[in-house]
This record gives C-alpha cells, structure tokens and sequence, in this order.
C-alpha cells in the first residue's frame, strides 16, 4: 500500500531560497544590527513572504511586544518569538559543529 507523507516541500523551498529567504533575511538583518531590529526582521519576513503558505506572520506578540511568526513544518506549525532572534544570529557556531558539518577535524578551511 501506499505510505502517506507531509509534503514539505513547499516550507523547504521557502528556506532554501536565496537571496531572500528567511535565513539569508535573518542574515542581512544581523549584518546590520546597529540599525535592525527584530521587529525589522519579521518585518521583512512579511515584505517577502507574507503570502506564503509555510509563513504565518502574527498571530500574537510574546513578551515585551516581541511579534511572533510561525514556520509550517513537517511536524505542524510552530509559533517562534522574534525576541532576540538577530542577537543568537550573530553567535559563531560552535567550531566541533562545524568541523562534523565539514567532516573533518577544526581547522578546516570551510570554516
């Protein structure tokens, strides 16, 4: 018989578009820190893919009026805060994470 499955392929195009994806948004958003926001990040969210089906702009805002969007996953939707978002953007990733990501030991010139 035939196996069921959430095609998720809409919400991973929506990621691996760039420029202009919510990564590559989230990005160039942190690039400019001194003058985004994360209110500017979800912002921009809504300037290039409000209408997308596995973007859901809204819906509420968290704490200190931080808006919140949300990703239409494989697994069902999940609502993240735009709290704080663009500063954990600009934390380097662990350097052990990226030498498994490259599949070599640090010190790999991928990183």
């Amino acid at each position: 018989p035939p196996i069921s499955y959430f095609d998720n392929s809409e919400c991973f195009q929506l990621f691996q578009n760039r420029p202009g994806g919510p990564t590559h948004i989230m990005d160039d958003q942190a690039c400019w820190s001194h003058k985004k926001t994360d209110h500017t990040m979800v912002e921009a969210f809504a300037k290039q893919w409000g209408n997308h089906s596995s973007l859901k702009l809204g819906g509420g805002l968290d704490r200190p009026s931080c808006p919140t969007f949300t990703i239409c996953h494989f697994n069902g939707p999940v609502t993240y805060s735009s709290e704080a978002f663009l500063e954990c953007n600009l934390n380097a990733p662990n350097p052990d994470f990226m030498a498994l990501l490259c599949g070599t030991v640090v010190g790999n010139p991928c990183m």
